[in-house]
């Protein structure tokens, strides 16, 4: 019983962890969504930014980063993003993606 009870036990650790973690990973990212936000209405003096201007920030953002991110498409449900330049480059290559292997 313990043979089928330690593996069960490993994987519920394993998922809660990583449910912890993708939780503030969420938090921290809405965070920093809120506060990039805010910054921008600030400087463009708006209450809200459109779909455009928000488009065009997040363009901007991944240049500050060295990115060589454009918009394909907009429109009422999404906007579509192109890469020409990953900003982390060789950084990522072959690295595992954080608490999604096991």
């Amino acid at each position: 019983m313990n043979t089928i009870r330690s593996p069960l036990r490993t994987r519920i650790i394993r998922s809660t962890y990583q449910l912890r973690s993708f939780t503030f990973t969420g938090l921290v990212g809405k965070e920093i969504g809120d506060e990039l936000n805010q910054a921008h209405q600030n400087a463009l003096k708006v209450s809200q930014l459109t779909r455009e201007q928000v488009a065009d920030v997040l363009v901007d953002l991944k240049r500050r980063i060295e990115g060589d991110f454009y918009i394909i498409e907009q429109g009422d449900e999404k906007i579509v993003f192109g890469n020409r330049e990953c900003p982390f480059a060789e950084k990522v290559i072959g690295r595992p993606v954080p608490l999604l292997s096991d």
